[in-house]
């Protein structure tokens, strides 16, 4: 790992709470606003972070690459950015990196909220999640619990992709189920050349791999 990679990793600012109630729980979101942090509430336990540049880096390419992904198939997308997900019943809650309904938007279409009620809203179809400074373990635990399809994971330079299976687990696909022609290395190798090439040319390059892997069936 190069020394840039390892100095804006070390600027990722990590901050843990425990033995907090839920109202105290929001009364600190409250207090936070809207500020640029990332926060993870399970059963008590609070993790607040700061991302660094790398994190919103790798993190914004995935998402592009999501989009390239939506529009050569011509899958209808909702990006649900950084909204807060909370459930009291179950105790937790959360800011994802990024989260998206892929080909069924129109169960959200024209719905504005800040923050996901689990009792009136589908769960999200894919989220991303980049690990860095910290670990995604607990919300991979929260993502099973909402059911949601598919996670993409970065961790030590590589992307996994988890599955959600009939009996409500998470498996490691070397394949995505949204998109079955995608791999996990496929991911891994355009975020590897982020260090040669811009984010415009990694996005054309991402466009032609996709063009060159689509399946016969494409929507058009």
């Amino acid at each position: 790992m190069s020394s840039a990679i390892s100095t804006v990793e070390q600027a990722e600012q990590r901050f843990v709470f425990h033995d907090l109630s839920w109202s105290q729980y929001e009364s600190i979101l409250a207090a936070l606003g809207n500020r640029r942090l990332r926060h993870t509430y399970v059963r008590g336990t609070l993790e607040i972070m700061s991302p660094s540049r790398h994190h919103d880096w790798v993190r914004s390419l995935l998402a592009a690459m999501v989009g390239v992904l939506c529009r050569e198939l011509n899958l209808p997308r909702l990006s649900v950015g950084s909204t807060s997900f909370q459930d009291p019943n179950w105790d937790h809650g959360f800011e994802a990196d990024e989260g998206f309904y892929v080909g069924r938007e129109s169960v959200v279409r024209g719905r504005e909220w800040d923050r996901f009620d689990a009792d009136r809203n589908s769960p999200p179809d894919l989220f991303i999640e980049v690990d860095i400074a910290s670990s995604s373990d607990q919300r991979l635990d929260i993502y099973r619990r909402m059911r949601v399809a598919e996670v993409w994971r970065y961790r030590h330079e590589r992307v996994r992709i988890y599955v959600l299976d009939e009996s409500g687990k998470f498996d490691e696909s070397d394949r995505s189920r949204l998109f079955p022609f995608l791999t996990s290395a496929a991911l891994s190798d355009v975020l590897a050349s982020r260090h040669e090439s811009d984010d415009t040319q990694i996005e054309r390059d991402f466009e032609r791999w996709v063009r060159e892997h689509l399946p016969g069936d494409r929507l058009d």
